[in-house]
């Protein structure tokens, strides 16, 4: 029969391996990120939690204007406009800019990844001797932090290109991700994510769908202390178990 020393030896040690596990386990462990998406998929049917410029609408495919089904082969934007979605319309008539901007608000926090879908149909209406007809929409990310002070985090821009004497009209769709750096050092609080349209040359019609737009965060960490590095974290513990161990095994000897 063991002891009650013996007994306190093994409830100790038992005691401190749970200790040591607990610790390891919470700097090891993934924090869980947040999606954060306004209106997103525009399953309003219209434009809440976005404002916009220029000639912007929510339609579904069903819906689309019969002058665009008639002047494009459309079938492919089925595959990735889902329900409702946002088409961006402009001509060279229109020399005014097209922009969609939401302003998402999220407790302190670092982007991890932009994403959405989109389609575009365009035509060459206007041939002006130019080397290539070419179109663009771009994406940009805006972060404020704390206090208050904003900055662009990330853009990319999407184009299409018409060669002078290749084809006059053309469809794309796709899905676009934007991956973020390190911002360990810096959170944000807020969020705005802007689509602006242009037509440099002013020689195209084309219209642009837009649809599952997200932005991925994953919040700051909780407390008032750095959490160690994973690594670093695993040696404190080894080295403090070996210590503890160490003692521990005097202890025992003096309960024989």
């Amino acid at each position: 029969m063991r002891s009650a020393c013996e007994i306190l030896f093994s409830r100790t040690l038992a005691v401190l391996m749970l200790t040591v596990l607990l610790v390891v386990g919470s700097t090891t462990g993934v924090r869980a990120s947040l999606i954060t998406n306004t209106n997103g998929d525009f399953l309003t049917g219209d434009l809440t939690g976005w404002n916009a410029t220029g000639n912007v609408d929510v339609v579904s495919y069903s819906t689309l204007p019969q002058s665009y089904v008639s002047n494009w082969d459309l079938s492919s934007w089925n595959s990735v406009m889902k329900g409702n979605f946002a088409l961006v319309q402009f001509d060279p008539t229109n020399t005014g800019s097209n922009h969609l901007t939401t302003v998402i608000t999220t407790g302190a926090s670092v982007p991890t990844v932009t994403s959405f879908n989109y389609a575009v149909a365009w035509e060459v209406v206007n041939p002006l001797n130019q080397p290539v007809y070419e179109g663009y929409f771009r994406i940009e990310i805006d972060g404020k932090n704390d206090t208050g002070k904003s900055r662009m985090i990330s853009y990319r821009d999407y184009g299409w290109v018409t060669p002078q004497n290749g084809p006059a009209k053309g469809v794309l769709t796709g899905s676009a991700e934007l991956l973020y750096g390190n911002f360990e050092k810096e959170y944000f609080t807020e969020y705005s994510m802007t689509f602006n349209f242009f037509n440099p040359n002013l020689v195209m019609s084309a219209i642009v769908g837009l649809d599952d737009v997200a932005l991925l965060t994953e919040p700051a960490p909780v407390g008032p202390a750095p959490v160690p590095e994973p690594a670093s974290a695993m040696m404190l513990a080894v080295a403090g178990l070996a210590g503890m161990a160490g003692w521990l095994k005097k202890r025992k000897k003096s309960c024989k």
